[in-house]
């Protein structure tokens, strides 16, 4: 497919689509949440990967890649979504229709987004990797373009602060409970 998308064959750009499209969509909602702009950052990450191409040292790696450019293109977008938030007090976000969930999850999963949503972007990026994508380690340091030793740390760091943060909210207490952390 690489060598495809290299000699701009035409339908190479629809094929790694269908095949990547909806795993970097989850990825996309996993790191970002609920937010109407998923599927232009969508598009920009495979704009990206198309015009970037030439880049990729190791074709087997495709996915990886694709995974570390939506990571960056969502961290970006945190960013510049927390500096909109010092020039606007207010922020109209429209809602997206939803899959039906049971009203707990649909509140656990509103409350763990607006935990994400206090983290800072690098934290917010790697968590959700691990939490919520279910990366493992090296996967993670890859895709952030880290050394596993750092990805660990930081990640380390990332749940510390969810934490802290989570017990905050009693709907969460029993999610966090049956996880890998305990209330204390």
């Amino acid at each position: 497919m690489v060598g495809a998308l290299r000699a701009g064959e035409p339908n190479a750009t629809a094929t790694m689509f269908d095949r990547y499209g909806d795993r970097m969509e989850r990825l996309l909602f996993s790191l970002l949440g609920p937010e109407p702009e998923i599927e232009d950052l969508l598009h920009e990450v495979f704009l990206q990967a198309i015009q970037c191409i030439g880049a990729l040292e190791e074709p087997s790696r495709l996915r990886s890649w694709l995974t570390g450019i939506t990571v960056h293109t969502a961290r970006g977008f945190i960013r510049r979504k927390t500096r909109r938030r010092w020039l606007s007090f207010v922020e109209e976000v429209p809602e997206r229709p939803a899959i039906a969930a049971s009203e707990e999850i649909t509140e656990a999963t509103r409350c763990t987004f607006e935990v994400l949503s206090a983290m800072n972007a690098d934290e917010r990026v790697i968590f959700s990797l691990r939490f919520i994508e279910g990366l493992e380690l090296a996967e993670i340091a890859l895709a952030c373009d880290l050394s596993i030793s750092t990805a660990k740390r930081r990640l380390k760091d990332a749940e510390k602060h969810f934490l802290v943060r989570a017990k905050k909210y009693s709907t969460l207490h029993p999610w966090i409970e049956e996880g890998r952390w305990a209330i204390g």
